[in-house]
């Protein structure tokens, strides 16, 4: 029965859009193209364009959405992200980075409000998006009455289509390898512990953002939970990239190998967690040739494609440096590599992560 029900809250953002899709044709697109167009490529390029503005502003105001609903709670504003652009406020001001991460098209992320025995606001914080993209819906309906214009009311069919499956794909509980804003809502009210760690984890990367290298997060941010889970994991991860920093690479290795004991928890921070293990691998051994087949064995299909999609990652670059110059000897490879690694800290937002993989890939080079 739970497996049925995993595999049903899967597929239900794709059940709701093909139902808002066929409901949406039904009442009017499909109709509408053969009023407004002839010819049937106009038809296809209005609809892509319709499809593609719609969902650039549900992102838009989605993530709009958390910023205004955690600034009513007392949150402070740190960074919004669309896409790859970044806007981030540091204590100098606010700067404009470039940085992505695979699998999200934006974020807004900010300085928690104080913590007091496990309470804080998180409810209005994590609903602020789809209550958002609620609204847009709500707007696009009452335009879309009040309108005789044929182009703007067939558009408004697919922008309210995309606002109310926007809305629904995050209100209602999924988790499709990282929960949504409504499972994340569900654990924080059911779990004391995920709530601290949530809390922890936006007040360490506030502290990363601003500067605070790993090997100087408080010890607090860096202890052992009871469970793993989705939030609580970041307390040994940035205890595993404190250890790394410091130097400390038998103790950092051990720490890896049992993390990675734990996908479930881990998720997109698995394949992250992945290029670090390698790094220490790299680290402790003195043994090149059983190295490079060690290592080698693990550089599959899979990873290579992964690695595509995680180039603008620094530990990512950090490694293949790392390869290039002591396992698979190419200094042309580790010059490209380190040339991307540079390129990558001039845009990073994260001035704490940019110093300290400065100081962890120069460590190793001695």
């Amino acid at each position: 029965m739970k497996k049925i029900k995993k595999i049903f809250l899967s597929a239900l953002p794709i059940i709701i859009g093909v139902g808002i899709g066929f409901l949406g044709s039904y009442f009017g697109i499909y109709k509408a193209f053969e009023v407004l167009f002839d010819n049937i490529i106009y038809n296809i390029v209005f609809l892509v364009l319709s499809l593609a503005v719609s969902v650039l502003i549900a992102i838009l105001f989605h993530e709009l959405g958390h910023l205004i609903a955690g600034l009513l709670s007392g949150y402070g504003f740190l960074s919004y992200r669309v896409g790859s652009f970044v806007l981030v406020k540091y204590s100098t001001g606010y700067e404009l980075k470039r940085y992505s991460i695979p699998g999200t098209a934006g974020q807004c992320l900010m300085t928690p409000p104080k913590y007091n025995n496990g309470n804080f606001p998180f409810i209005l914080y994590n609903s602020g998006g789809w209550i958002m993209n609620l609204v847009l819906g709500g707007i696009g309906i009452l335009i879309y009455t009040l309108s005789e214009n044929p182009f703007l009311r067939y558009f408004l069919i697919i922008f309210i289509a995309i606002q109310i499956l926007a809305a629904l794909s995050n209100a209602i509980p999924l988790s499709m390898g990282v929960p949504n804003d409504g499972k994340n809502i569900q654990i924080l009210k059911n779990n004391l512990e995920a709530r601290e760690g949530f809390w922890s984890m936006l007040q360490v990367n506030a502290l990363l953002t601003e500067g605070m290298e790993y090997k100087d997060i408080p010890e607090k941010y860096l202890k052992d939970p009871k469970e793993l889970t989705i939030l609580t994991i970041y307390y040994p991860l940035y205890r595993a990239m404190a250890l790394l920093q410091r130097g400390e690479y038998e103790q950092a290795y051990e720490l890896q190998k049992e993390l990675m004991k734990h996908p479930e928890a881990l998720t997109i921070n698995e394949i992250i967690l992945r290029y670090d293990l390698l790094t220490t691998k790299i680290l402790l051994s003195d043994d090149r040739e059983s190295l490079k087949a060690e290592i080698d064995s693990c550089l599959t299909k899979d990873f290579y494609k992964m690695d595509k999609i995680f180039k603008s990652f620094l530990n990512r670059n950090r490694f293949w440096i790392l390869y290039y110059r002591y396992v698979d000897v190419d200094p042309k490879k580790e010059e490209e590599y380190q040339k991307n690694f540079n390129k990558i800290c001039e845009t990073n937002p994260n001035k704490g992560e940019v110093v300290s993989e400065r100081k962890i890939l120069e460590k190793t080079m001695k």
